[in-house]
């Protein structure tokens, strides 16, 4: 009974059952990073507006591939709003890069499988 409610379902047709598009977790991150935003003294709205965009993203994502996690959209939506305070150096970036790239592909292979 309480996982029925720990989620935020779509609107579904009528003889179809509603499928859950955020859990409980993506809320509880979503509050963490902005608590994070406030405790690194980032600005909080940047940082919620980026989250939201990622999680946008995820959710278009999710629709035409299958299920996905929202965390890592989130993540790359704070991580992006931030971007100049964040000031990553050459290897930072390789290795993000490398990490997405990797993170795409593993998305890609499930989707098809």
């Amino acid at each position: 009974m309480v996982m029925r409610h720990a989620f935020v379902g779509k609107p579904a047709a009528a003889g179809i059952a509603v499928q859950p598009i955020t859990g409980a977790a993506d809320i509880v991150f979503v509050a963490l990073f902005m608590c994070v935003a406030e405790r690194l003294g980032l600005s909080v709205r940047r940082a919620a507006i980026g989250m939201f965009a990622g999680l946008a993203v995820g959710l278009a994502a999710a629709s035409a591939f299958g299920g996905l996690p929202g965390l890592p959209f989130i993540a790359g939506g704070f991580v992006i709003a931030h971007w100049r305070a964040v000031r990553p150096g050459r290897e930072e970036i390789v290795k993000t890069a490398v990490f997405v790239a990797a993170m795409v592909a593993i998305f890609v292979i499930v989707g098809l499988i």
